[in-house]
């Protein structure tokens, strides 16, 4: 619903008024126009309560409604003025009850009571503190002088259910309106206080708020309970916890994992070759003809690859054999349209691939932005603004953002050319609860951390919608051999900064290439080179990743392609996808591994079960996307309340029933043979919920369980141990035992355990017999001892900076590099580091201060690439903490085509 456009003239009366942390929500009685209140009488004069999230933002209301001239009571606790009476509501006061605070034989984690399916739900508070802060709203809402209850929490579905519960706690007749706010200056404040609606009005948001926590809670509740009780028995030490949104979240990221097990490297081969022409030198990459057929969906088939040997020898002697070769370049022009202002979602993810913060890093900068009037309210699921309310004051914006010198360069630009795109970005039908994030205000003082870096995001990306194309000259050089030998070389430079600009980008940034003579133009190939090198697996989901498969409800699809009723689809809301993320990480479902996000064998197992099971509706990202749209149906009004509960409760019943009554005998009892145990070829390996086993016989045991050291042991790499002749495999992913290291790819080995090593497990007494056979990991020690190898000995310098990119980690210099003083002689990966030699240069003090403080150099002469051929670049800090290099724009440079890069 478009809240904002839907306003209507409010009447006269008083109002208490309830604010979140992201926004005002106003409930009262109609006021008219601000500063005319009602009376109650002769002689007497009402007052409106305004409850906020956050004691500032009451302060700010305080603020703004008075011009400063009002009192604060209780230490701060409520502030009055002549016409309102303020506090505040720190979050979800109420909570949904425990189940056996419904029954008391719900009390019990037991499969009996299942399903748990209140008649009505009921709310208590949250907690002492919540319980202090209700007996103070209840005593003012009492008074009375107040007529009227104006809400002012989170305009949003989340704020509209912190009001209704708090109403409801309250128990009173008090009429009540709403207030929408986007931004928290004094003149929005003001605003909104003139353009107030009914209660009514958002009553279909109400039960769409109202439906959402109560269905999170009868999935949560039933699904934990259930698998708590049914998987206890494999080893896992906790509640085995799922949720509505959580669980078929964390089933992309298993999906993932398992592709990653499931890679065996593939050998293959590049070839790149050096030509010249006079002093014009440059390289190119061999390239099939036509592109190559992909096979099973892997992406591995490259133009450029060659998997098959013979081909690589023919290749490699037709060019030991000739040295005349054809060039012809083909010129083109790249067009690339401005994007449009951030939602929190774009925002998050462009926060986490540029500077690698998190999801929720991301959300606090832009909320502490918010409440400090820089930023406009960042839980939008929106990227456009509104053309009626905002294209009118577009030129007083400039103006504010205009009046940092960061800006001006900019704002000038658009000023000069007048504001493009005005049709795509101011769209009022496309405007939802809330507009894009953009600039209100310019900071007083400098911003620092990841305040600095959203901020900045956030008014680069407003700028550059409101920018021309940028237009790119492209160069694509196809150098011929032998008649049908071709080799590829490309170059891109900036023709039209357009856009680019915005983004402290100049016309001629890029890599061009140097034009030949003639075109097409004889060359002469001077070398060339084979490159023996494996296939990689897809790389685990970053944050960004997650966010925009959880929004696009599990497609890997691109902003632009994005449309509405996907959005409608996605997983949660942009206000809780980042608490998913974390809260996937607290209850050890996730870990952080590097940048990327990897599920523990836990959270496999989990995955692995419910598939098992059936409970496809609580792990499928499909239908848990058509649930969520059902959800925002309810708030559209063609879906309701009592329709979406009853498919909820009976969701929660069927899914309580499946996860109690299943028998893992029965699960398993139709799994493939595996293979047999060696040496007895009529005992057959099968899968378990707890590994893998078979039957010897009374006298020895075959068990190996399923989590071995971080991985869990799929079915296919056990079938390919039982099938090799020397019962090895591999390789496969085990997690390192430093942190923060890449995992080692080791291959495991299985082994029947001598006579006198059984003899002693026997000896042991356990409760089952042990198994004969074990499985060891072969090649991880050499791995380890590579490591500890490259950082053993290393001795501290001394201090050098801080890292702005990392928190102002604190950056040290030792005998081999510049790290953050946390790893120094750690084999672990550190945060940041800078070897003190690249490409055969020394890295010298202040160059390495640059680059941690500033993120880059300048430009840097005198690198040596691999072939030995000198080169300038510009050394810049990565998200991952290690360097990159951006190269000069190459057209400047005489005598040389396109650069190697080290």
């Amino acid at each position: 619903m478009n809240c904002a456009s839907s306003f209507r003239p409010p009447s006269r009366c008083c109002h208490i008024i309830l604010l979140t942390q992201a926004g005002i929500l106003l409930v009262s009685e109609s006021i008219g126009r601000l500063g005319t209140p009602r009376t109650g009488g002769p002689g007497t004069m009402t007052k409106r309560l305004v409850i906020a999230e956050k004691p500032s933002v009451a302060r700010d209301i305080a603020e703004a409604l008075s011009n400063g001239g009002f009192q604060s009571h209780d230490g701060g606790d409520w502030f009055e003025t002549d016409n309102f009476l303020i506090s505040f509501a720190i979050g979800h006061l109420l909570e949904l009850n425990e189940p056996e605070e419904y029954k008391t034989e719900w009390k019990s984690w037991s499969l009996k009571p299942l399903p748990i399916v209140p008649e009505d739900f009921r709310l208590s508070p949250r907690d002492s503190k919540a319980q202090s802060r209700l007996r103070l709203l209840k005593k003012l809402a009492g008074r009375k002088d107040v007529s009227g209850l104006v809400n002012a929490c989170d305009a949003g579905r989340e704020g509209e259910h912190i009001f209704r519960t708090i109403e409801e706690w309250l128990d009173t007749e008090l009429p009540s309106e709403r207030l929408w706010l986007s931004s928290l200056t004094d003149q929005a404040i003001r605003d909104g206080f003139d353009s107030l609606e009914p209660a009514d009005a958002f009553q279909r948001l109400a039960d769409s708020a109202r439906c959402r926590a109560e269905s999170d809670w009868l999935i949560g509740m039933n699904a934990t309970r259930a698998l708590t009780v049914r998987l206890k028995s494999l080893g896992y030490k906790d509640a085995w916890t799922a949720g509505r949104v959580q669980t078929p979240t964390l089933g992309m990221l298993v999906e993932r994992e398992l592709q990653i097990y499931g890679h065996r490297p593939q050998p293959y081969w590049e070839i790149t070759a050096e030509f010249q022409h006079g002093e014009i030198r440059y390289e190119g990459s061999w390239q099939h003809q036509v592109p190559p057929k992909q096979t099973g969906g892997s992406g591995e088939q490259k133009r450029n690859r060659i998997f098959d040997r013979g081909l690589l020898d023919s290749i490699v002697k037709r060019l030991a054999d000739g040295s005349e070769a054809m060039a012809e370049d083909q010129t083109s022009e790249q067009r690339q349209r401005a994007p449009i202002p951030y939602d929190l979602t774009s925002l998050q993810k462009d926060a986490n691939s540029r500077f690698g913060m998190t999801a929720k890093q991301a959300l606090d900068s832009a909320q502490r932005l918010y409440l400090n009037k820089l930023l406009t309210y960042p839980r939008t699921d929106s990227r456009y603004l509104s053309r009626t309310k905002m294209l009118p004051e577009l030129d007083k914006m400039l103006g504010k953002v205009g009046s940092s010198e960061a800006y001006q360069h900019i704002v000038a630009n658009i000023q000069g050319n007048g504001a493009k795109n005005i049709e795509r970005v101011f769209d009022d039908s496309r405007v939802t609860d809330h507009h894009a994030i953009i600039p209100v205000g310019t900071p007083s003082e400098p911003l620092t951390g990841g305040d600095q870096k959203i901020y900045d995001l956030v008014v680069r990306q407003f700028l550059a919608s409101l920018m021309g194309t940028a237009t790119y000259s492209r160069v694509e050089r196809i150098t011929t051999v032998d008649g049908d030998l071709q080799f590829r070389t490309t170059g891109r430079v900036l023709k039209v900064a357009g856009w680019r600009m915005a983004m402290g980008d100049e016309v001629g940034k890029g890599q061009g290439l140097q034009s030949l003579p003639e075109n097409p133009q004889p060359v002469t190939l001077s070398k060339h080179e084979v490159a023996e090198k494996e296939t990689k697996a897809k790389p685990r989901m970053t944050e960004a990743n997650i966010l925009a498969r959880m929004e696009s409800c599990g497609k890997e699809i691109s902003d632009e392609d994005l449309s509405d009723a996907m959005r409608d689809k996605g997983l949660g809301t942009p206000a809780t996808r980042a608490d998913t993320i974390e809260r996937l990480i607290r209850r050890e479902y996730v870990r952080r591994h590097g940048k990327f996000l990897q599920p523990t064998p836990k959270a496999i197992r989990l995955v692995e079960m419910l598939h098992e099971v059936g409970a496809r509706g609580l792990v499928s990202v499909e239908l848990t996307g058509e649930m969520e749209q059902k959800l925002r149906s309810v708030a559209n009004g063609s879906v309701t309340r009592i329709e979406y509960m009853e498919a909820q409760k009976e969701l929660a019943a069927n899914l309580a029933e499946q996860l109690r009554s299943f028998s893992f005998d029965d699960l398993y009892e139709e799994e493939q043979e595996l293979g047999a145990v060696p040496g007895h070829p009529g005992s057959m390996v099968r899968a378990t919920p707890w590994g893998y086993q078979a039957d010897i016989g009374d006298e020895e045991t075959f068990f190996l369980w399923k989590d071995l050291r971080g991985h869990v042991l799929q079915p296919e790499t056990i079938r390919q141990l039982l099938a090799h002749e020397d019962r090895v495999t591999g390789p496969i992913p085990i997690p390192s035992r430093n942190r923060g290291q890449e995992d080692n790819l080791v291959q495991i080995r299985l082994t029947r355990i001598d006579d006198e090593a059984y003899a002693k497990l026997l000896a042991a007494k356990k409760k089952r017999q042990p198994s004969r056979w074990r499985l060891e990991v072969v090649g991880e020690r050499e791995q380890a001892a590579h490591n500890a190898e490259m950082s053993a000995g290393e001795n501290l310098v001394g201090p050098l900076c801080r890292c702005a990119k990392f928190d102002d980690v604190e950056i040290v210099e030792t005998d081999r590099r510049y790290v953050d003083k946390d790893h120094v002689g750690s084999p672990e990966r550190p945060v940041a580091e800078l070897p003190k030699e690249v490409c055969k240069r020394p890295i010298s003090r202040s160059e390495a201060e640059a680059y941690f403080q500033q993120g880059r150099t300048e430009l840097l002469s005198n690198f040596t690439s691999k072939r030995n051929r000198a080169f300038n670049a510009i050394l810049f800090l990565k998200a991952n903490g290690r360097h990159g290099f951006e190269f000069e724009n190459r057209g400047e440079r005489r005598g040389r085509g396109r650069t190697t890069k080290a």
